[in-house]
């Protein structure tokens, strides 16, 4: 038995009026099977599935794990792989070969459309001028139609401010119009009510292009500033977060920054990426549909913000900040029924060591998530991993697989105050090594566990926990040096504080707790099968 430290608590025994033979003979039915199916595992038989009550290991991170079938879910495709890599060579050939002083241009491109080249000038360029250029068509119901590229050159300007209107980007196998600055500057909107939209178009089918495998159009930011306001965008973008849809990236001298207001995207390959950016803003955004994150904050993105940003249906994670981003805030932000997680916060460096692009070998740090709310995702509803110095404050977690799960070399995550509810999973987890955790003044009902410790350090106190039906709080393994202090524990199960699984010699500090409302059923003949199964003999 584990050395643990525990204050006084009141336990309520299950009344035995209610268990006749039948349920210990279910109980030996149990056992007896359970233990058939042990032996079976050890002379070669499949093993059994395991019990949803059990302690779930530690996952794979969820971006080299398969996704749950989804078949907008794209795999490796090397013809959009190669059309990456020709956009690549396409703008920074087109950009150094750009000199000052050289009037605005359209560049041949083999393979492809055009590009118009809008070189630096004191005033900016707008649709009258791509007009004037034959980079954009006008058409009869009065949008815009693009039918060359657009290369916004080092110090010029493009402003795309037309409300009421509609850019349609030109798609298909004769090529895919974009919109990409180079250490430029955009602004693309409409005004307040009313928006502009800006959608791919195949001329040939007279309609929007859903399939991105031959390519499809996008706005990408390299280094400078785009803004983009009130703004309806869907169906753009192929293959990679830059060539995504709607895109911040840095050059390799200076960061992209900028800023999204009161916008809404549906159907892109990624609904908004940002990497190698400096302070950008996403204020007002509803991002659904993605064949891939809804917003994805990566490698070197610093002091992103994400106020009011609804994710929604999208087929990886509503929000990933991935390996490589710092000091990201994401604020009453909402992401629902997404087919990985709610939100994904990744600080595994870039690198391991010396490496040839000199990436990072830290973890990312500083991270918050408050006010927000992400609920029905198929797997967690907040998933933190490796990251340093998280605050997930005033949340609503609700109606995910698990809760919030912390996981790998963590230190200073920090859970408060957050409502948390997952009927059949774990409420809160933290795993995998994480250190220093805080579970405190958390509000956490309906699942099978409120709290697991799993191979980790953790501080749960003053929590009120109600309706879980196996434990309240459990440590387990390398749990020594946790404390259970000051919390209201409610619910049906084999025990409200389970320090079994500890290790041999391990000390958690327990105290304080009311388990007055805390009903212990050990005659349960499913707890018994599945606890037999599970043992470590």
């Amino acid at each position: 038995m584990p050395a643990c430290t525990r204050g006084p608590a009141v336990t309520q025994l299950p009344s035995r009026a209610r268990h006749g033979p039948l349920s210990y003979a279910f109980a030996a039915v149990g056992v007896m099977t359970s233990l058939a199916l042990a032996v079976a595992t050890l002379i070669g038989l499949p093993p059994v599935q395991p019990d949803p009550a059990a302690p779930v290991g530690a996952e794979q991170a969820p971006h080299s794990r398969a996704a749950p079938a989804n078949p907008s879910m794209p795999g490796f495709d090397p013809k959009q792989a190669a059309l990456v890599a020709a956009e690549d060579t396409r703008i920074f050939t087109l950009a150094r070969g750009n000199r000052a002083g050289t009037p605005l241009h359209t560049q041949a491109v083999n393979g492809g459309l055009p590009t118009l080249i809008l070189p630096r000038r004191p005033i900016p360029y707008d649709a009258d001028a791509l007009v004037a250029a034959g980079a954009v068509l006008r058409q009869p119901d009065g949008g815009l139609l693009l039918v060359h590229s657009v290369l916004v050159a080092a110090g010029a300007q493009l402003s795309l401010n037309t409300p009421n209107s509609t850019l349609r980007m030109a798609s298909g196998p004769g090529g895919n119009a974009s919109l990409v600055s180079f250490k430029g500057s955009m602004n693309i909107g409409g005004g307040p009510s009313a928006p502009m939209t800006v959608t791919s178009w195949d001329p040939a089918k007279n309609a929007q292009d859903t399939d991105p495998t031959d390519g499809r159009p996008y706005i990408r930011a390299i280094g400078g500033r785009m803004d983009l306001h009130d703004l309806n965008a869907s169906d753009l973008g192929f293959w990679s977060g830059r060539t995504g849809g709607i895109a911040w990236t840095g050059s390799a001298t200076q960061p992209a920054t900028g800023s999204a207001r009161q916008v809404k995207v549906s159907g892109n390959q990624y609904g908004i990426f940002a990497a190698r950016t400096a302070g950008l803003l996403i204020n007002g955004a509803e991002v659904k549909g993605s064949a891939m994150d809804g917003v994805a904050v990566h490698r070197g993105a610093d002091g992103t913000q994400l106020w009011r940003v609804t994710s929604l249906a999208n087929a990886r994670n509503g929000i990933a900040v991935t390996q490589g981003a710092h000091n990201t805030s994401l604020n009453e932000v909402t992401t629902t029924s997404n087919a990985r997680n709610g939100i994904y916060l990744d600080g595994t460096p870039p690198a391991n060591g010396p490496n040839p692009s000199g990436a990072a070998a830290t973890r990312s740090a500083g991270f918050t998530v408050d006010g927000s709310s992400t609920q029905a995702n198929s797997e967690h509803g907040i998933l933190v991993n490796n990251a340093d110095r998280v605050t997930l404050s005033n949340n609503m977690i609700s109606s995910n697989r698990d809760g919030i799960v912390v996981r790998g070399m963590t230190q200073g995550v920090a859970l408060e105050q957050n409502h948390i509810s997952s009927p059949g999973g774990f409420a809160v987890a933290v795993r995998d090594g994480s250190k220093d955790a805080v579970v405190d003044k958390n509000v956490i009902s309906d699942a099978l566990t409120a709290v697991q410790v799993d191979n980790a350090v953790a501080k749960i106190t003053g929590n009120e926990v109600d309706g879980m039906t196996v434990h309240g709080v459990s440590v387990i393994g390398t749990g020594s040096g946790s404390s259970i202090t000051d919390n209201r524990l409610a619910g049906r199960g084999p025990s409200s504080i389970d320090v079994n699984r500890l290790n041999f010699g391990g000390v958690v500090d327990i105290s304080g707790n009311d388990e007055s409302n805390w009903v212990v059923d050990r005659d349960d003949a499913r707890y018994l099968a599945s606890f037999v199964r599970k043992h470590p003999l």
